[in-house]
């Protein structure tokens, strides 16, 4: 069973409308200054990984979901190679999810809940029987 914290916001970190990999809430609208204020060291966090949290491989579909947890941030991260927004090299998608456990399907049934369909239905090829989850090495 998946714990979330009600107070910490899920985010996409993707593209949304165009090219280009920005942090989105859940309403797919780009994260404002004053979210930023409140959340500085999430932001950086979310930013900072950008393609970093998946290996070289799987950039063919079915997608193989990678999940990184970072228990200084009490995040995780549900990342995975994605070329539906962006058909650039590096193109991925990340769902930071407000918690420190749950398997990759729990985690995926609480992102559908919490986001728009139209963004949802992105993502039809995703793997989860190869999924790997491990703990942040750096800067969680």
């Amino acid at each position: 069973m998946t714990q979330i914290n009600p107070y910490r916001p899920y985010l996409y970190f993707g593209c949304v409308n165009r090219p280009g990999h920005y942090v989105h809430d859940q309403n797919l609208q780009s994260v404002q200054q004053s979210f930023r204020q409140r959340w500085p060291n999430l932001l950086q966090k979310v930013e900072q990984f950008d393609g970093s949290l998946l290996p070289e491989t799987d950039l063919h579909p079915p997608y193989t979901v990678y999940l990184t947890v970072f228990e200084g941030i009490k995040y995780t991260a549900f990342a995975f190679w994605d070329f539906t927004g962006d058909t650039r090299g590096g193109s991925n998608s990340c769902f930071w999810c407000p918690t420190l456990s749950g398997s990759a399907e729990d985690l995926w049934i609480e992102i559908q809940r919490r986001f728009p369909k139209t963004l949802i239905e992105r993502f039809p090829l995703l793997n989860f029987e190869a999924t790997t989850y491990k703990p942040a090495e750096r800067g969680g």
